[in-house]
């Protein structure tokens, strides 16, 4: 069945787009299948998804939303022949494959009258005047009957004349009218032509598409873990069924970390991966990993059960795990259970040990809070929560505390000695604060450019 999006309004007006599963993205960035140019869409507007044998439109949580038939839907929609999407600007028209044909439904101007002007024989060929039978020359009364002839003669040649140019006039009128029908239709069917090579493309590459899996089985456990890429979305998804943990995350991605990372799986060499011969189980334990991955014309997918892992596939894998704690700001949840516990009381400890020695290194107090975190994170997912995690939490807050209340008195120090003209001084100050904060907090490039400032000024006054 043939599906398509026709451009009925909008600066793409008479394109089309035929729609093909599982679905296409629409909004303003050039990796969308459907790109707009109306400067009122989001850059990754909605989306629309073929499931179960039908048509599906949502919104992406878009700026100006997205309205189906004039109304603005929240929740995903099925579509029907003949539904208009409006999105900013721009109005799509869904056809199904009764009405999906190459013909795009516009209104034409109105044509010049398809029905000729009716001539008479009469007014092609204008009948001649008769001429009066010649009568004897009667003297002056016959000289008077010769002039009014003349007369008569140049009224009908005038008459001629005046009635060739009417018709003239109206058949230039209809060719003109034609040729201007035609060269529309001409730059609509242009227009069609130019849209088309982008959709050829949209098609044929393929964009960077992710999916891994890793499930591990036990006589009293089954633990699941998937992290998968598509449509420019990333979606982790845990579940432990022993400890009663569920988790789901999920996250739009921009188009530059997504080719940074296409650019580090391809160094891998996993493309080049052969399909691995499974092992045995081992004490009841079942382990099975699967990883796909797919960009361009490319596309891989290796599968690890009870045996160790290739060294390009355990470097994918790590690869992409570290994109999802940077891209969601969680830690790995690929682990099960016992090693998330594991994991949280290592940090538990590195983060101890930096609180304790806080005064011997500017950064340690940052650093600390930072593992602090970390323990937060790996245990958040536990029902009920272990003891440490309520531990970690409060010595982070007190943590923090301490850092705000000496960024606070640095701060105050530095401002003094400004004032005071003790430039070398407010210098360290501010650079303290540096070193002690994060280098993603504001007042990090706040003190930054304090120093520049200052260190501007003392070159200044050695020049003088």
């Amino acid at each position: 069945m043939i599906v398509k999006l026709f451009y009925i309004e909008g600066n793409k007006q008479g394109a089309s787009y035929e729609l093909a599963p599982p679905g296409a993205s629409i909004g303003r960035e050039a990796d969308n299948d459907i790109i707009l140019d109306s400067e009122e869409s989001s850059r990754y507007n909605s989306k629309l998804e073929f499931k179960d044998g039908e048509w599906f439109l949502k919104d992406l949580g878009s700026t100006n939303g997205t309205k189906l038939n004039d109304v603005n839907i929240s929740t995903e929609v099925r579509l029907s022949e003949g539904d208009r999407i409006k999105i900013g600007n721009e109005v799509l028209l869904f056809r199904t494959s009764h009405n999906a044909t190459n013909t795009i439904p516009y209104t034409s101007p109105s044509p010049a009258p398809s029905s000729p002007v009716q001539l008479k024989p009469e007014d092609i060929h204008p009948e001649k005047p008769k001429v009066p039978e010649k009568t004897p020359d009667r003297g002056i009364a016959g000289k008077m009957d010769f002039f009014a002839k003349k007369k008569e003669d140049k009224a009908d040649h005038g008459r001629k004349h005046a009635s060739m140019l009417f018709y003239i006039i109206v058949v230039g009128i209809a060719v003109l009218l034609v040729l201007v029908f035609l060269l529309f239709d001409k730059i609509q069917n242009e227009t069609a032509k130019n849209s088309k090579p982008q959709t050829v493309v949209k098609s044929n590459a393929t964009p960077l598409m992710v999916n891994y899996e890793k499930q591990i089985s036990t006589p009293d456990n089954i633990f699941r873990y998937e992290l998968k890429i598509r449509d420019n979305t990333i979606t982790v998804t845990r579940d432990d069924l022993k400890h009663q943990i569920r988790f789901s995350r999920e996250k739009k991605v921009d188009r530059d970390p997504l080719q940074k990372l296409e650019q580090e799986l391809k160094e891998t060499d996993f493309m080049n991966l052969a399909e691995q011969q499974s092992g045995v189980a081992s004490e009841g334990t079942d382990e099975l990993k699967t990883l796909t991955i797919a960009f361009g014309n490319n596309l891989n997918s290796i599968r690890v059960k009870n045996t160790f892992e290739p060294t390009s596939f355990k470097e994918a894998v790590n690869i992409l795990e570290d994109f999802s704690k940077n891209i969601l700001s969680i830690p790995t949840v690929s682990l099960t259970a016992d090693e998330m516990k594991d994991k949280a009381a290592e940090e538990f400890r590195n983060a101890e040990m930096l609180f304790n020695n806080h005064q011997s290194k500017d950064e340690n107090l940052r650093v600390s809070i930072q593992k602090y975190g970390l323990v937060v994170d790996y245990l958040e997912c536990f029902e009920p929560k272990p003891d440490m995690y309520d531990k970690a939490y409060k010595r982070s807050q007190e943590a923090k505390k301490i850092l705000d209340d000496e960024i606070k008195s640095l701060t105050s120090d530095a401002e003094r000695n400004l004032r005071l003209s003790k430039y070398e001084d407010a210098k360290e100050n501010y650079q303290k604060i540096k070193s002690k904060i994060d280098p993603e907090n504001p007042k990090y490039e706040f003190a930054r450019k304090k120093i520049i400032a200052i260190e501007n000024l003392l070159r200044q006054k050695k020049k003088k």
